[in-house]
Order: C-alpha cells, then structure tokens, then sequence
C-alpha cells in the first residue's frame, strides 16, 4: 500500500500540479472596501461590481483596514461568537490577530461574501460579521481573484498557500 510506488505516483501528481500553476493565467483580481457604518443598516445587502456571476472558482482575502484594529477585531469576536453560541455559526478562532481576518475559496462568491457578511443562512460557517463587527471604527478589505478555468484541487492548493502566507485570525487551512 503505502511503498516507493506510492510516493513516486504522489510526487508525479504534485509535480503535475505545479506545471499547471506555473502556466495558469494571472487571476482577475477585484477589491472593495466596505465601510463598517454601512453594515449598521438594516437592510445593507452587498453585491460586488464587477464579479462573474456565481460559476467562477475564486480565492478571497478578507482584512482590517482604515483604522480597523486587528486586536480589537480578535477580542469582540470571541466574545459575540461565544454569546451567539447556538444561534450563528462562526468561523474558527486562531491563536493570534492578524491584519488577514479570513483566507477562503468558493465557486459562489457573491453568495459566499453574503454569508461571510451576515446575510446567509445562520448555520453556515462564516464570519457573520454584521452580528458583531458594527460596534467598531475602521474598514473592511476585500479582495477577490477569480479563475477562469482551474480543478478544486489546485484551487485548494493556493488556498492553502495564501492561507499559509497571511495567517488569518479567523477560519481554517484546508478544504471542509
């Protein structure tokens, strides 16, 4: 099972990979800023100008900006994802604040950010940040690179790569 043959078939297959990155196409890339004040409406609901429709893979750095603090943001997390325990589900909480609060890919990415925004189905893993983030100053970054053509598993890779890169104080390395 687990012999030379084996690691030589894994060590193809990852070098196989590595030739399709090398020769991929450079990712669109988008970047909204989102104005905290803005998640206090009631209604607030997003779309991000410019995106494909819900069918490109893509890869999403969400992060604190204009006087958004890192270690405040790590703190009042913690505290609303232990008080809404049962009622949202959060995304993980890392060790240390990081500028990164998330790193994650999705196939839906206008649906995804939704989620991550708060407007998604309450049992889904995410950020949920209009449940918490609005009682803080400051902006919320995020940048989208979306691939035109690319399998799941290469996607993962360079996920797990930036994930790897940035150390986000919240979510997970590694697919689902």
């Amino acid at each position: 099972m687990v012999d030379k043959v084996f690691y030589r078939k894994i060590s193809n297959d990852l070098m196989d990979y590595a030739r399709f990155i090398e020769r991929m196409d450079k990712p669109s890339q988008g970047s909204k800023i989102l104005f905290i004040k803005d998640l206090r409406k009631a209604d607030f609901s997003m779309t991000i100008d410019g995106l494909k429709k819900d069918s490109s893979a893509s890869i999403y750095v969400i992060s604190c900006e204009n006087g958004l603090f890192p270690g405040e943001c790590h703190k009042l997390y913690k505290t609303k994802r232990e008080e809404l325990k049962g009622e949202y589900a959060f995304a993980r909480i890392n060790d240390t604040p990081s500028k990164t609060m998330y790193v994650g890919s999705s196939n839906s990415i206008q649906t995804r950010i939704k989620q991550h925004l708060g407007y998604g189905a309450k049992k889904t893993y995410s950020l949920q940040l209009r449940h918490w983030i609005t009682s803080l100053e400051g902006d919320i970054d995020i940048t989208i690179y979306q691939f035109s053509e690319i399998e799941q598993q290469v996607l993962q890779l360079m996920e797990d790569a930036l994930w790897n890169k940035l150390q986000p104080m919240f979510g997970k390395r590694g697919a689902r």
